[in-house]
């Protein structure tokens, strides 16, 4: 099997940023950790602004390994950039 590199867009905190996660957190991560798990490079790129919004600490908010925040409205920029093999977009339900 090859590896891919995959891009995982969450519309929600994920688990390791200090925050409560919900479902649409942790169906991201959980789909991150898989695809790790058989392989795959994968970056999981969380909303910002959801984090932005929940974050009320001063320091920016701890990122687990492969984790990035990024605007929704630069995904389009992101994925341009990194030409992932497949980008996947999780929603809240």
């Amino acid at each position: 099997m090859t590896s891919e590199d995959i891009l995982i867009f969450a519309n929600d905190v994920v688990p390791g940023m200090g925050l409560p996660v919900a479902a649409p957190g942790l169906r991201a991560w959980g789909l991150a950790a898989g695809l790790r798990a058989h392989g795959h490079r994968v970056t999981l790129a969380v909303n910002r602004d959801v984090v932005k919004r929940m974050w009320r600490r001063g320091l920016p908010p701890p990122m687990p390994p492969d984790t990035m925040l990024v605007q929704a409205r630069y995904l389009g920029n992101l994925v341009n950039t990194r030409h992932p093999s497949a980008l996947i977009v999780t929603n809240s339900n």
